[in-house]
């Protein structure tokens, strides 16, 4: 600490400050040596209460701009309120000259951004959940026994938004550049501080150039000294982020090595096109990576798997609407007779776009009776040997092929919107692309595209049905002719909002603004449920942040499903015992991506280790992964009703989201936990990401005695009655059981405890009439153990399949089990030693099974012992919370905690 006084120094963080505003505070204060802690405002008081020296608070966002001493005492001998001015903010312009800095007798103080505080427990005591900070320095700056002024040295900048250094190589003309160009509008439009840095200067044709612009080429005749120069402007910018486009891998990791400030890129093409030493990346080197494609996103986290959690999908956008053009001037220009079928092609003449096969497409045509010309639109070819080279392969083909005279090439044009109005179909015969900003053109025109099926095309065409024809990338001349003609005529509907520049725009100032991490992570779990009602799977998320509390884990949990108001007996459990439990906006009473918000929010407060999805909505759980790059996130498979869930999703996802498959989903995860060994395969089949085995765990009970064989035979089963539950199958084993041996069914007492879901009346009415003259009783919900322990033997449908809570808290109780063999009952049951499997559906096995263990009452007691130890060596909830441990905090870590 290189203060003159040692000053402690709070970064204090106002309600609803975005997580890179503190992270840019601390960096800069780490960029003069010193550290800071950081408070949220309204833990403020209680942090600073105890305080008995002076203290700096620092508004998260800002940054000084010297390094700050102790102001030398008052000579009035009263406390010293010391603020500092924010720079180039018009209101403390305004009273600094109209007070010369002395600030005691002011009735109205600016918004204040740096301040030292001689005895911060007089702040503290004004500081409420109603009064902000302001006001309480307000208060205490008028208060008789306090001495305000001014403090030069205290004096910081500040700035409320996201603050972008965008790179890219050169501004020529192409569609990276573009995407550049129109990505620094569309940030400042939505209050961003954008700097657009360019590393070389331009060969060929450029766009203009916009305010703003830093050209790097005057820091250095070498790359890596305009690399350097890079990390100093972000530096100076005080940058949240720094957006990289078509940069060498080894001068990113240059740049990480030398800058603090997060790093983010776009890969505006497919793998072929990406700069060198990109998939040399790594977590140190970069904090996001973009594709322009979901092909683009997928291809990167193949290439580096340590970055898949960090991949994200960002369409290319367009200005959804351009100007008509009349189109017939071109055809005059170019004497193409008006009933003729207009091929157009909008590409620079680069090898990577195979222009050179758009003749043989024409000749193919022609053949097949169609007055077919093709219009080549691109860089002028007496600028660029490579151009020149691929126009002259285009003359060779058309003079090859007999179409010399109905292929053209008109050069590069300004205003492509006639082109496009002149056009019968769009035609692209590229071998590899990103997201062609030329195939969104297309669309925006409602023109058909033909196009080889290069990446990007399968996103445009999902949202363009039947406006997209594509072929394989070596299609011949005639399947191209062949798709020509099945898209003649064609009228597509309108350029889909997801690729409009607004949605582009809109996508990366979420995503930008999430590239710096909290800046402080603990060894702690986020774990986010929908609720935490009654139920198998909220029983084990309790048990689970009960243990890992108990092995001193900072755990804290949020439910999607729970008013604020109005908690489950559950989660009040929770709190009681000192776990936080947030409750987000609601699902269903507002738009999931306000709940996901909402929820990322609380993460980064909480700057956990790890965040751990338990049961939740799908669309939910999609948008927070999303959202927290640079967290893990792990998702956890309650069973079977996993999969239909994320099924019934992505059959109809989010409209206008890029993670349209459960594939991409895995992508933003760190990995999957599933509840029994036989369900792994398929999590990783779905997902596609490492999947990991923890079954549940329950506390384990007393072993029972054997009851008297004079007693009735009490057998029961606990669920919630729904339909899923499939408890008519219990029913109906019942039913059998009584025709088989009436004198047992006398004496059996049959007992289904639950809580009916909300809905689900009928489902019991049905139930109940089913269960007519039967000796079976429903008791409603019941607490689990004591229902437990008044039972002689447990029956279970394993519906839906899963790892169920039920059927190990019987064992745990000494209970034998007769299960439906259905998903992990398998693994949790061995057969005929510890309780007894039947055929799934097959009632009559069930009702057979609870027969032979209702007349052989000491082989049942043997059973039931042989349960009760099984689950203290395989599923004691010591097993379950230290697997847990292991898995999402480290070896090290999980032993750390229990120590």
């Amino acid at each position: 600490m290189r203060t003159e006084e040692c000053l402690p120094i709070v970064v204090f963080v106002p309600r609803g400050t975005k997580t890179y505003a503190a992270a840019r505070s601390i960096r800069a204060l780490q960029r003069l040596g010193v550290d800071a802690s950081i408070v949220h405002e309204d833990e403020l008081a209680r942090e600073i209460v105890r305080v008995h020296r002076p203290l700096w608070l620092l508004r998260a966002g800002a940054w000084p701009l010297a390094l700050p001493h102790r102001p030398p005492p008052s000579a009035t001998g009263r406390t010293l309120l010391a603020l500092g001015a924010t720079h180039a903010e018009p209101r403390w312009t305004e009273i600094l000259a109209r007070t010369g800095g002395d600030l005691t007798r002011a009735t109205e103080l600016p918004r204040i951004d740096s301040a030292i505080v001689d005895e911060p427990h007089r702040l503290a005591h004004r500081l409420s959940a109603t009064r902000a900070f302001d006001e309480a320095c307000a208060e205490l700056a008028i208060a008789t026994a306090t001495r305000t002024v001014r403090f030069p040295r205290l004096d910081v900048g500040y700035f409320a938004g996201l603050r972008v250094v965008e790179v890219v190589t050169t501004l020529h003309r192409g569609g990276a550049e573009r995407v550049v160009l129109d990505l620094v509008r569309e940030l400042r439009v939505r209050e961003a501080h954008v700097t657009l840095a360019v590393l070389d200067a331009a060969s060929r044709a450029t766009f203009p150039t916009p305010a703003g612009t830093v050209d790097l080429t005057a820091s250095g005749s070498t790359r890596a000294a305009r690399i350097d120069a890079l990390g100093s402007l972000a530096h100076e910018e005080h940058a949240d982020v720094v957006h990289l486009h078509l940069v060498d891998g080894a001068e990113i990791q240059k740049l990480a090595a030398a800058c603090d400030v997060p790093l983010a890129l776009t890969l505006h093409n497919d793998r072929p096109g990406w700069a060198a030493r990109t998939t040399e990346l790594g977590p140190d080197h970069v904090a996001l990576v973009f594709g322009c494609s979901s092909d683009v996103a997928r291809a990167f986290a193949d290439a580096c798997p340590s970055l898949a959690s960090r991949t994200r999908v960002a369409w290319n956008g367009i200005a959804e609407h351009s100007s008509p053009r009349d189109h017939v001037s071109l055809r005059e220009e170019l004497d193409i007779p008006e009933g003729a079928v207009l091929l157009l092609s909008v590409a620079n003449h680069r090898p990577q776009k195979r222009l050179e096969q758009i003749p043989a497409v024409v000749a193919s045509l022609v053949r097949r009776g169609v007055d077919a010309h093709a219009v080549l639109i691109g860089e002028p070819v007496s600028k660029d040997p490579v151009a020149l080279a691929v126009a002259a392969s285009v003359d060779a083909a058309a003079a090859e092929h007999g179409v010399t005279e109905r292929v053209h090439l008109a050069g590069t044009r300004d205003d492509v919107a006639p082109l496009y109005a002149a056009a019968d179909v769009v035609v692209t015969t590229s071998a590899f692309e990103g997201l062609s900003l030329v195939q969104l053109e297309a669309m925006r025109a409602r023109k058909p595209l033909v196009t080889t099926a290069v990446s990007g095309t399968a996103d445009i065409a999902a949202f363009h049905p039947g406006a997209v024809h594509r072929v394989d990338v070596d299609a011949s001349a005639d399947a191209f002719a062949d798709a020509v003609r099945a898209a003649l005529p064609g009228a597509p509907e309108r350029l889909a909002s997801a690729f409009a520049s607004s949605a582009m725009g809109a996508r990366y100032a979420a995503l930008l603004a999430r590239a710096a991490p909290p800046p402080r992570r603990t060894s702690g779990i986020v774990l986010v449920a929908n609720n935490f009602a009654t139920g198998g799977a909220q029983s084990s998320a309790r048990r689970l942040l009960l243990g890992l509390r108990a092995r001193g884990v900072d755990v804290s949990a949020v439910v999607v499903q729970e008013q604020a108001g109005h908690p489950t007996a559950g989660r009040e459990a929770l709190v009681r015992a000192g776990i936080p439990v947030f409750a987000a906006p609601r699902a269903g009473a507002v738009d999931p991506l306000v709940t996901a918000e909402a929820v990322a929010r609380f993460v980064d407060r909480a700057a956990p280790s790890a965040v751990v999805f338990w049961n939740v909505i799908t669309q939910h759980k999609v948008l927070v992964a999303e959202l927290l790059a640079g967290t893990p996130v792990w998702d956890v498979s309650p069973g079977e009703m996993y999969f239909a869930s994320m099924d019934r999703y992505f059959e109809k996802p989010r409209a206008g989201h890029p993670v349209r498959e459960a594939r991409a989903y895995g992508r933003l995860l760190e990995g999957a936990v599933v509840k029994y060994a036989a369900e792994r395969a398929q999590a990783e089949s779905v997902l596609g990401v490492p999947v990991h085995v923890v079954p549940n765990g329950v506390p384990l009970g007393a072993s029972r005695p054997l009851r008297s064989s004079g007693d009735r035979l009490v057998v029961g089963t606990l669920a919630r009655i729904n339909p899923d539950k499939k408890l008519e199958e219990l029913v109906r084993a019942v039913a059998h059981l009584a025709r088989r041996d009436p004198d047992l069914a006398r004496r059996l007492d049959v007992r289904i405890a639950g809580a009916v879901e909300e809905g689900c009346e009928p489902y019991l009415e049905e139930l109940r009439a089913l269960a007519f003259g039967l000796p079976i009783t429903f008791v409603g919900e019941q607490p689990a153990t004591a229902f437990l322990r008044d039972l002689d033997l447990f029956a279970m449908i394993s519906e839906p399949s899963g790892c169920p809570n039920a059927s190990l808290e019987a064992m745990a109780e000494g209970l034998a089990v007769v299960a439906t063999d259905v998903g992990g009952a398998r693994e949790q049951i061995a057969h005929g030693e510890t309780g007894f499997l039947v055929g799934r559906g097959d009632a009559e096995a069930l009702g057979d099974a609870i027969a032979s263990l209702a007349l052989q009452p000491e082989r049942r007691a043997a059973v039931g012992a042989a349960a009760h130890a099984r689950i203290r060596a395989l599923f004691s909830v010591e097993r379950m919370v230290a697997d847990y441990a292991r898995l999402l905090l480290g070896e090290d870590a999980a032993d750390a905690a229990v120590a």
